[in-house]
């Protein structure tokens, strides 16, 4: 999912995504990026760190509490220090500073599915999109099932 008030910005990084293979869902801001996640399970997460009415953080933290397996990547384009150690605190995996070369977004999706806490069975699905197989946590193996879930 990429979430950004910058309309431009989050088709543009959608249409890029979806053109390298991924299903991408756009939320334009922290609200609607929590009921995309409480509708739908996502992999991983763009989201911009100024955002209208709810600032990423918040909207990460909110996020977290419904599915703490997605792995956030938070973008800002501002100087906003006390946002952004907040975010690495909460468990955030980056910060991409905008603007950033589309290359460093492909790498960093890259560099997240290769990690070992995340799955690696890949599934393309009919339209061609990528999609993840996300382990889910069990309450005694902190592994469990692998439902699909978009990467976003």
């Amino acid at each position: 999912m990429i979430v950004d008030d910058n309309e431009d910005l989050r088709e543009a990084l959608s249409t890029v995504l979806r053109d390298e293979g991924y299903n991408v869902i756009p939320a334009q801001d922290g609200f609607e990026a929590i009921a995309r996640v409480k509708e739908d399970g996502f992999a991983i997460i763009f989201m911009d760190v100024l955002l209208p009415k709810m600032n990423g953080v918040e909207a990460y933290k909110a996020i977290k509490k419904i599915d703490p397996t997605a792995v956030t990547v938070m973008m800002t384009g501002f100087s906003v220090p006390a946002l952004v150690q907040e975010a690495m605190k909460e468990g955030a995996y980056a910060i991409l500073y905008k603007p950033f070369p589309v290359d460093e977004m492909l790498n960093m999706i890259k560099k997240i599915r290769k990690s070992p806490s995340f799955a690696r069975n890949v599934v393309l699905a009919s339209e061609g999109s990528a999609k993840i197989k996300m382990p889910r946590p069990d309450a005694e193996s902190g592994r469990g099932a692998s439902p699909v879930d978009s990467i976003s």
